[in-house]
């Protein structure tokens, strides 16, 4: 019986890897032995694969965004934390 509770989108399928190998050396969805999924790449023993879906620019600016502001509190943390050392040594 199918889990009601998962999201599954129609366009998005994996790959059957006997019937379309997976590439090497590229980060894809993976599927292994147990059923799970993740997102890494393909070893001998896993089941299924797909590719990974497109991120819109309005996602990977905000992306970005965030990884600068959490840059920006990291280095006032140190500068907080280890005020006797100089600027160049704060990341």
């Amino acid at each position: 019986m199918a889990d009601r509770n998962v999201l599954t989108a129609p366009i998005s399928v994996c790959f059957d890897p006997e019937v379309k190998p997976a590439p090497r050396g590229k980060t894809l969805w993976v599927v292994g032995p147990g059923g799970s999924g993740y997102k890494g790449h393909w070893f001998e023993g896993a089941i299924a694969w797909a590719e990974l879906p497109q991120l819109p620019e309005s996602v990977k600016a905000r992306l970005d965004q965030l990884t600068k502001q959490k840059l920006e509190n990291e280095r006032i943390r140190d500068q907080q934390n280890h005020p006797e050392l100089p600027e160049k040594q704060i990341r």
